[in-house]
């Protein structure tokens, strides 16, 4: 590309030293220090992100095993109210039973 632009606009002319612009091997170690600090920011991110992670795992942990639990108190507490409707109602019976059965005999003393 460079070259294809000399053609057409003949040669460039250097540009100027600017300053702070690093030349030959002291902007390898301007290079390297820039990757150290991204290396650290990355590190840094990753952190961040693994916290962020950990704390949203337990907050939906957290709020899993409430639910669980909730619905599984309003399982058995509906199980326990059934099972103890029947035997109310498996008393009621058998009382009836036992109050006709006396009732009987009763009448059957008293016709005697």
């Amino acid at each position: 590309m460079a070259s294809a632009r000399r053609t057409l606009y003949g040669q460039t002319p250097s540009k100027p030293c600017v300053e702070g612009q690093v030349i030959g091997n002291s902007g390898i170690a301007v290079i390297l220090q820039k990757l150290d600090r991204l290396s650290e920011e990355v590190k840094e991110v990753n952190r961040s992100l693994t916290d962020r992670i950990d704390t949203l795992e337990n907050e939906l942990e957290r709020k899993l095993t409430e639910k669980l639990l909730d619905k599984m108190a309003q399982s058995i507490d509906r199980r326990v109210n059934n099972e103890m409707n029947k035997i109310h109602k498996s008393l009621d019976e058998r009382i009836d039973t036992l109050r006709a059965d006396i009732t009987n005999e009763l009448d059957t003393c008293q016709a005697e």
